[in-house]
């Protein structure tokens, strides 16, 4: 990650940690509780920001006392990998794991050997699919409604009618899959609109850079970008190289963004773009539910769909709320993402 992350300790100190069973009205070790985070994807700045916000709640509440200590593994796009750290937590008995999948589908069997073991897992930023969903909590933002809302936004912004390149994060992870589904209900909605190709860059911008070059020497006419989260820039960095107008965009939630759009509005060139927020606290607001539900808290009925909670994320840059959130991110690192974390009264509401 490069960055040194308070709070996270040694994982040799837990191997005394003793196993224990999850169940509603708990709270039974006062707080001397163990979280362990397993992230997948790291090495963006997405990444970094989700692990920072999601240690930084849970420093809260081991100066609190309601948690010991919490443990960050990382474990890449390596599904095997995955699962032999979750593996580790569980042998080493944490009593909750927090995990940001590399798959939607692949991490199952893990899961249910922690919950086998007594210890219970929250997706974080994505949700189990099918029968699974009953393995574990998932707390994630609506990643539908993201794609949906900012692609249909590009959309209306040409016309209803045009050609489009769709560029995804991570073949087969479920956030990916999700905007997936989002894009297909825009392009549904839209018959006029011509899918050129669906392509994938790892929610990499250098990745992403390359991949559109491609696509760009290879479509004389681009008339919008579908993408999402940490792909913008390097789309349009693209089709800066290749001296084509730039597309309407689905883009990133940064200031470097906003920036950008700034230079274009400034430059009096047209530009239209759709930033929704894809908060890298949802990571923090997975562990205010992690530390409630260890200290004995029940969900209140219907808060839960499914066994997942959906943050509400209605945060968006376009080129009307452009100066709000330049505003915003004003003083900070080009670098800096919109991010949200659900506040504590905002979670108290959702616990008996």
């Amino acid at each position: 990650m490069g960055k040194r992350i308070l709070g996270i300790v040694v994982l040799a100190s837990l191997l005394a940690a003793p196993l224990v069973a999850f169940a509603a009205g708990g709270g039974k070790k006062n707080g001397a509780y163990v979280v362990g985070v397993s992230n997948s994807t790291f090495g963006n700045l997405w990444r970094e920001k989700h692990i920072e916000e999601t240690v930084a709640v849970a420093n809260m509440y081991i100066k609190r006392g309601w948690l010991k200590s919490v443990v960050v593994q990382q474990a890449g796009p390596d599904v095997a990998v995955q699962i032999q750290r979750i593996r580790n937590m569980i042998n080493q008995g944490v009593d909750m794991i927090l995990i940001n999948p590399a798959s939607a589908t692949g991490l199952a069997g893990v899961i249910e050997e922690a919950k086998e073991a007594g210890i219970p897992c929250i997706v974080m930023d994505a949700e189990l699919v099918g029968a699974d969903r009953k393995l574990a909590l998932s707390v994630a933002t609506d990643k539908f409604k993201e794609a949906y809302n900012s692609m249909k936004y590009a959309a209306q912004a040409i016309g209803g009618k045009g050609k489009v390149v769709l560029l995804l994060g991570i073949a087969g992870d479920q956030p990916t899959m999700k905007r997936h589904e989002g894009a297909k209900a825009v392009l549904k909605e839209f018959p006029n609109l011509e899918l050129l190709t669906t392509a994938y860059a790892n929610y990499n911008q250098s990745t992403a850079e390359s991949v559109m070059g491609d696509l760009i020497s290879t479509n004389p006419k681009i008339d919008a970008v579908f993408t999402i989260g940490s792909m913008g820039m390097g789309v349009l960095r693209a089709f800066e190289k290749a001296g084509r107008p730039l597309p309407a965009i689905s883009g990133d939630p940064t200031y470097e963004f906003a920036l950008y759009a700034k230079a274009q509005r400034d430059a009096g060139k047209k530009f239209a773009y759709a930033c929704p927020a894809n908060p890298p606290g949802i990571g923090g607001t997975a562990m205010h539910v992690a530390a409630y539900l260890l200290n004995g808290h029940t969900f209140k009925d219907g808060v839960l769909d499914d066994n997942g909670y959906l943050y509400p994320v209605k945060s968006m840059i376009t080129p009307e709320t452009l100066d709000k959130w330049l505003a915003y991110f004003k003083g900070q690192d080009p670098s800096t993402w919109i991010s949200e974390v659900a506040g504590e009264d905002d979670i108290k509401k959702l616990f008996n």
